[in-house]
Order: C-alpha cells, then sequence, then structure tokens
C-alpha cells in the first residue's frame, strides 16, 4: 500500500466549480447536483448530490451510509465492503424510494416540509478522508482508491452555505457510516449556520471498533486533515486520535456546543455493525456490550446527548417509512421527534 501525495484543504475550497442554485431545484423533487471540481467516488466516477427543496426555512443534512474500506481486501472491487459510486441512489431516487425521513407525503413526517440535502457516500472512508491510496493485492497488482468523502462533503457545505445562509433550523443525520459523517461534520455545519437551531442525530453508527482499527484506518483516509482543529481536546495537532473512541467525540462536540443537541439511535444487536466489527477482526458476542458501555459513557457525562436503543438486529430506521421491528416507539418519524 501506498499513500499518494494529498491535495491541500485550502486549494480544494477554491477549486470547486460553480454550482446551480437553488432556484434551479424544484420544489419537493430531487435535484441532482455535480460539484465537479477535486470531488470524486473511489474509482474515478463523478461525485453528486441530491437537493429537494421544501416549504419552510429549515434544512436537514442526510449523509448516506454504505461501508467502508480500509485495505487491499475490503476495497477490491471483487471483494469490496463498501458502495463505491451513487448509481443504487439515484435508482432509488428515480423509482420514489426515498422513503422514511425523505417522504412528503406522510403527515407523521416531522420533515416532511424541510429543505432536504443528501450526502451520497461512495468513498470507502465514512465522510471522513481526502486521500489517494495505492493498494496492492497478495497477486502484486495495485489499483488506487479515492478516500475522497471529505472533500465531497465539503463541497456539498459549500452549496448549502451558499443557499440557505438565513436557516432558522438544521438537522443533521446519517445511517450506518452516514453516522460517522453526520457527527465529524457537525462542528463545521455548526459555524455554517451559528443563529439556527442544531441538532445532529447518529442512525445506526456507535462506532465499536478493535484497538488497532484507528492506526490501520486513519492514515490511508488521511481523516484528520480536515478535523475541528478549534476545539482543544480535538486539535489533531495536539491530541493522538488514535487513542480517542466515538463516545469522547461526541462528548467533546456536546460540550463544546453546549447549546446543541447531539443523538444516537441503535438496535441492541445490530448485524451490520457486528458484522464490521468482526471484520476489523473482534468477536460478535463483544459488539452489544460494548455499545451499551459506549453509549452509558456519553449520556453520563455529555447533557446535551440523547440516545435510544431498540431491541432487535435491524440497521438503520430513518430511510424507512414502515415501522421497524427494532423500535419500541412507532416509526422513524417517531425516532426524530424524540431527540
Amino acid at each position: 500500500m501506498r499513500v499518494l501525495p494529498a491535495i491541500s484543504t485550502l486549494s480544494l475550497m477554491f477549486t470547486i466549480l460553480t454550482f446551480p442554485s437553488l432556484q434551479k431545484a424544484k420544489a419537493s423533487e430531487w435535484t441532482e447536483i455535480k460539484p465537479g471540481g477535486a470531488t470524486a467516488c473511489a474509482r474515478g466516477d463523478d461525485y453528486a448530490f441530491f437537493v429537494s427543496p421544501g416549504s419552510s426555512n429549515k434544512v436537514i443534512i442526510d449523509f448516506i451510509g454504505g461501508g467502508a474500506c480500509w485495505s487491499a481486501e475490503t476495497c477490491a472491487k471483487e471483494s469490496a465492503t463498501f458502495n463505491d459510486n451513487i448509481d443504487v441512489l439515484r435508482r432509488r431516487r428515480d423509482e420514489g424510494q426515498l422513503k422514511g425521513i425523505y417522504n412528503r407525503e406522510n403527515s407523521q413526517n416531522p420533515l416532511k416540509d424541510w429543505n432536504h440535502i443528501i450526502v451520497p457516500y461512495c468513498t470507502g472512508d465514512i465522510h471522513w478522508g481526502n486521500n489517494v491510496v495505492e493498494y496492492t493485492k497478495r497477486d502484486g497488482s495495485t489499483f488506487n482508491i479515492n478516500h475522497k468523502g471529505g472533500i465531497n462533503t465539503q463541497a456539498v457545505l459549500r452549496w448549502a452555505k451558499q443557499n440557505f445562509a438565513e436557516t432558522d433550523q438544521v438537522v443533521v443525520t446519517g445511517c450506518s457510516a452516514g453516522s460517522y459523517g453526520s457527527i465529524y461534520w457537525s462542528p463545521y455545519i455548526r459555524e455554517l449556520f451559528p443563529e439556527a437551531r442544531f441538532k445532529q442525530i447518529g442512525d445506526s453508527g456507535i462506532g465499536i471498533i478493535t484497538e488497532s482499527f484507528f492506526q490501520e484506518s486513519f492514515p490511508k483516509w488521511n481523516a484528520l486533515d480536515l478535523a475541528p482543529t478549534w476545539i482543544p481536546n480535538l486539535d489533531p495537532r495536539v491530541v493522538d486520535w488514535t487513542k480517542l473512541t466515538l463516545s469522547d467525540i461526541y462528548h467533546f462536540f456536546g460540550t463544546h456546543y453546549r447549546n446543541s443537541t447531539f443523538a444516537q439511535f441503535t438496535s441492541a444487536f445490530d448485524d451490520n455493525q457486528t458484522f464490521y466489527y468482526e471484520l476489523m477482526g473482534g468477536l460478535p458476542e463483544e459488539w452489544s456490550p460494548k455499545m451499551f458501555a459506549s453509549i452509558n459513557k456519553i449520556s453520563k457525562n455529555t447533557n446535551n446527548f440523547k440516545s435510544y436503543i431498540g431491541p432487535g438486529t435491524e440497521h438503520c430506521i430513518f430511510p424507512y417509512d414502515e415501522d421497524r421491528k427494532s423500535t419500541r416507539l412507532n416509526s422513524s418519524h417517531q425516532i426524530i421527534s424524540y431527540a
């Protein structure tokens, strides 16, 4: 594995092309926007994001999930454990299958009148990356992966700021890998909209990892290149992120932004999160006890944190209309309202 030089964050912020404005997006429909510039999916496909204008002055930013990769085995096309393009999301849009929090026809959906921004995911780096990595397979052949999730997110957020500068409320969420994107980018979004009420709700991304996972993944993703340096306990110039847990990150964000709300939802025995923990080298029976311990740690130390743990093994709730077996509440809409 060879890490190729990353482009500086500052230069990337000024190489993104001019985007279509909100006025060109049709109300209550999904408009695809290709920002161009340095944005890219893992294997070179164009990156794009989706916008659906609502009738309110409120914005929801939703980070899409889709696995992760950090080695030749997990990143190679034939054995990939992540989505490397956004075609599945396009099909869901074209077939009218964007449900749950996106469903404007459901009167119980508290977000039905909001402006929706979807941040697609195709880079294998939980939306945190800023790198291009050359991986080497066992047969000696090589391939490159654009771990550009962070750069793609910057493009989306720049557009959001240009078009929703006066919004009065922001909800940031994400399912699975998108849950990690939602928390990592919360400080940036909070700073972009300082006057707005702010809530972050992570859906099925609790961050239970093996002790070595950060050491293995972070250098390849170059994840710390975009970390919020203005939060003292999270400035990578003085803090070793490989020794942090996601519960630490939630706590430090919560104490820095005391007027904001942070939250997590998960099933007690989430089979997808358990799968990835096992893929990292952990034992599947360890996942649930560690999940409870992580959430309890945040709850004990962070006053503006909420959580809901449902029974069962299902993964993610917000993208679905139907009641989920994994929750004692009636639907994803009630989970949103609770948080």
